[in-house]
Parts: C-alpha cells; sequence; structure tokens
C-alpha cells in the first residue's frame, strides 16, 4: 500500500519541491514505498525521481536533488504493525487478565519493528515477498525467535499450522548475508536437556549467521486458566541451562551465548562479570541488566549522593532486582555513614508470585505494600521499567501522579542507571 506523507517539514527540501502532507509516495527512483523503512532506503540516492499522487488523485512527477546538508523532511504517516499469527503455548500476552491498558494486548511479529527495535519475530508469517525484501533492503540483523530447531516440537510449542522449517529459513537469510540475534524460550519437559543442545549446536553453524543466542526461562503468571499445562523451571534445570550454554560456547568456540538474569538468580549462582555479555546484544531480552545497572551505578553514586543532600530514600523494586538494590542503598548508606536508604521489596500479586521482575509490577501491588509503612522517606525511587513510554504503570497510573498521592518526592530512575529524574 502506497505510503501517505503524515507531515512535510517546513523549508525542507521536500517542502521546496512543493511535496505537502498528505500526498502519497507511490514510488521513488522507481521503487515501489510501502512503509518508513521504504522511504529511509531509497531516498539514500543523490537524486531522487518521486511519483506522487495527490489529494485530488492526480499523479504528478517531482525531482529532488539531495545536497546532504539539509532533511528531506518527509514524515511519514502511521505504521501498520504486522500481527503474530501464532498460538504460543507459553504467550504471556494469553496470561493477563483484562483489565489493563488496551496496547498491553497487542501481538506483534513484525519484521521491521524487529530490525528498528529489537522486537523479537517468528518469521512464520513471511510469505516469498518478505524474504525478498529483507535480502533486497539488506534489512539486518533481526531477532529472530527459535525457541527450538525441531520443526515438530517447534510447532507444537508456537502452535502455527503451516509446514516451516526455521533451520532452512535461517540458512537462506545467512546465504543472503542476512544476520540474526536468536532466542530460545527454554520450557521444561519440552525444548530443554537434548532439545537445547541440538537447537544451540544447529544456530552455532559455521553456515548460519547466528551472531548470539540468548536463553530464557519461560514465565508464568497465576491467570493460565484453561491454557496448555506449564511449569516453571527449577533451581536445579536453570544450573542445567546454564551449565550447557557454557558447555557449548566452550566446545563450538561460539562465546555469544548468554542466560538471562533469572537463570542465574534462580539457580543462586552469581550473575557473570561484564565481560560476559560482550556488547550487551541481548539486554533488551533482560539478559545482562543487573550488570549493567551496577556498573553504571559504580559511575553515577557519587552524583546520585549530591542529589539527596540531608534526605532519605525507599528503593521500590520487584523480588528479581532486591539483592542488588539492596547492595546500592548499602553504598549510599556508607557514603553518608548513616541509614539514608531503604528497599521495599513488592511482590507480585497481579501476576503471582513466580513473575518476579520490577518491570511487571503494578502500582496496586505497590500501593498494597507502601500502605503498610508506618512512615515513608523523602524520597520514593522506582525502576523507569515500571512505566511504559507514555509514563503509565501496567494499570493506568501516571508517574506524576504518584508524588501527589504519596505527598513525596519521587525518582524514576533508568533501569540501567544511566540517568533519573525527580517528580515534584
Amino acid at each position: 500500500m502506497p505510503l501517505r506523507i503524515a507531515r512535510v517539514v517546513k523549508g525542507s527540501i521536500a517542502d521546496k519541491a512543493g511535496i505537502t502532507n498528505d500526498d502519497v509516495i507511490i514510488s521513488v527512483n522507481g521503487n515501489v514505498i510501502d512503509d518508513f523503512i521504504g522511504l529511509q532506503f531509497y531516498c539514500s540516492d543523490p537524486i531522487l525521481n518521486f511519483d506522487i499522487q495527490q489529494a485530488d488523485g492526480k499523479i504528478r512527477k517531482v525531482t529532488i536533488t539531495q545536497d546532504w546538508q539539509s532533511k528531506l523532511g518527509i514524515e511519514p504517516g502511521k505504521y501498520q504493525i504486522r500481527k503474530c499469527t501464532n498460538k504460543c503455548i507459553f504467550c504471556f500476552i494469553d496470561q493477563m487478565p483484562s483489565q489493563l491498558r488496551r496496547s498491553l494486548y497487542l501481538k506483534d511479529d513484525d519484521y521491521l519493528f524487529s530490525f528498528v527495535y529489537g522486537n523479537y519475530i517468528s518469521l512464520n508469517n513471511l510469505q516469498d515477498k518478505d524474504y525478498k525484501r529483507i535480502v533486497d533492503e539488506r534489512i539486518s540483523p533481526l531477532y529472530i525467535s527459535v525457541h527450538t530447531t525441531n520443526p515438530t516440537f517447534r510447532k507444537q510449542i508456537m502452535g502455527y499450522k503451516q509446514e516451516i522449517d526455521i533451520l532452512d529459513k535461517l540458512k537462506f537469510l545467512s546465504q543472503n548475508r542476512i544476520s540474526f540475534h536468536t532466542q530460545i524460550v527454554v520450557i521444561p519437559k519440552m525444548n530443554d536437556k537434548e532439545e537445547l543442545r541440538k537447537t544451540i549446536i544447529d544456530l552455532t553453524h559455521p553456515d548460519i549467521n547466528t551472531l548470539s543466542i540468548g536463553l530464557v526461562p519461560v514465565g508464568l503468571t497465576k491467570h493460565r486458566d484453561d491454557l496448555y499445562p506449564l511449569r516453571n523451571i527449577t533451581a536445579n534445570e536453570a544450573k542445567e541451562v546454564i551449565n550447557l550454554a557454557n558447555f557449548l560456547a566452550n566446545s563450538t568456540g561460539f562465546s555469544q551465548i548468554y542466560c538471562a538474569d533469572e537463570l542465574f538468580i534462580l539457580s543462586g549462582i552469581e550473575i557473570p562479570s561484564i565481560q560476559y555479555y560482550d556488547d550487551f546484544c541481548q539486554i533488551e531480552n533482560g539478559i545482562g541488566m543487573l550488570r549493567a545497572m551496577l556498573k553504571n551505578w559504580q559511575r553515577k553514586q557519587q552524583r546520585f549522593a549530591k542529589l539527596l543532600s540531608d534526605e532519605s530514600l525507599l528503593f521500590v523494586t520487584g523480588i528479581l532486582a532486591a539483592k542488588y538494590i539492596r547492595h546500592i542503598a548499602g553504598s549510599i548508606n556508607h557514603i553518608f555513614g548513616e541509614k539514608r536508604a531503604e528497599v521495599l521489596v513488592v511482590e507480585n500479586s497481579f501476576f503471582g508470585d513466580t513473575v518476579t521482575v520490577s518491570g511487571l509490577l503494578t502500582y496496586q501491588d505497590i500501593e498494597r505494600e507502601l500502605s503498610k509503612r508506618e512512615s515513608l522517606p523523602d524520597y520514593l525511587a522506582f525502576s523507569s521499567n515500571m512505566f511504559n513510554v507514555d509514563g503509565f504503570t501496567l494499570d493506568g497510573i501516571h508517574q506524576d501522579e504518584l508524588s501527589e498521592r504519596w505527598q513525596r518526592k519521587v525518582l524514576v530512575i533508568n533501569e540501567l542507571w544511566t540517568d533519573w529524574k525527580i517528580i515534584h
């Protein structure tokens, strides 16, 4: 579908060429433009020949010569995201109750969002023309949910109807110089142990352009009525996954096999040093977040301490990161030589006690725990991952409301501890 222009920046090259808001771009240099990626890719030439459809339906041609100093100035219209067609037996969205924000129930499986934002995709909804475009426009790297290279098990786990050999798809992409990061959601008794070993061996083959492999434990909530019967990984199973990953990293020479923070905490094994994570390419997958947070805390602690002055602070966190937030609180108290910082660990009643990450805490659970305290310190500190990009919790409370509700200053700290903001 041709790309409608949402806005043309005043004074830009496109504006001076007479392109206007709500014009539709049919093609550039003979290439059909369907979306924002196509616009970016095909508008990199010095001379651009546009076929434009005006609001009255007339087609006109516009030629633009770029000077590389000025912006083209075309802002594309809203992109229609490609939705997921799978029925994964572990899908987290299927495990959420109905009273949350509508946007949380969107299941995307879009290869453009994979390329731009690092979203994991299945490849299960792609057609030949999509693969051709990925190759032609060099849409790489992608982030691909593999889970297993066994076609029978993968079909069972992901719930699709068509016959797909994921390894064949990865080989095709590799032969066409497309690279990818991969993830495996480890499910007990399904794709673990020997199946996991085989999958990692397949993904680390020299003919496959795998950049990294992320191993993540299946996440289950208490809202699983009428869903496929699954259970969480045990501490011993978490150790087995970590040991297998380390063994295969050594035996294959492919060191970019990373285990999620949850696996280390569940197993009782200390999270690895910063060298383990290389360039933190899987950090959006919850891999290396705690180590990155601690490293950034070391760099920021003196600046953060100056912020407090003579005031006190309460960190609000989930169970997973509690040990490490306590370490940070202890560092603050050591700097001042007195108790200035405390930690409030909130159990997740909304999703169930097996969900331990701060990013899935609801305000109602936080409110319950804060209300139990006889008094509150000067600051309440929350991780930024408790809020969406618009500042709302999962259950729709905006971060700006917290200060008024509790009559305290509020600190929203970046989840990797790179920065923070104060809300009065």
